[in-house]
């Protein structure tokens, strides 16, 4: 087994913010269903984000933001 290097990822796409839980649960849902492993970080007043993908580049999230679009996807590369 190798040693993986750890690095700061910068950038992420923004799927939304929710403050229903059966929205964002559903959200996830459909998204696993389609083969992304998405990622909720919580916030204030009760919302909850959810995420996909961690890129060191902005131009990594960006172009999972295009291929997500294709799918039909809303999303917006965010700085984290």
């Amino acid at each position: 087994m190798s040693e993986a290097t750890v690095r700061k990822t910068n950038y992420a796409n923004l799927v939304g913010t929710y403050s229903n839980n059966k929205e964002l649960k559903d959200q996830i849902s459909s998204l696993e269903n389609m083969g992304y492993s998405p990622y909720v970080i919580g916030g204030n007043n009760g919302e909850s984000s959810l995420f996909l993908g961690a890129y060191i580049t902005k131009e990594g999230a960006e172009q999972q933001s295009k291929d997500l679009k294709s799918k039909g996807i809303s999303v917006q590369v965010m700085s984290r």
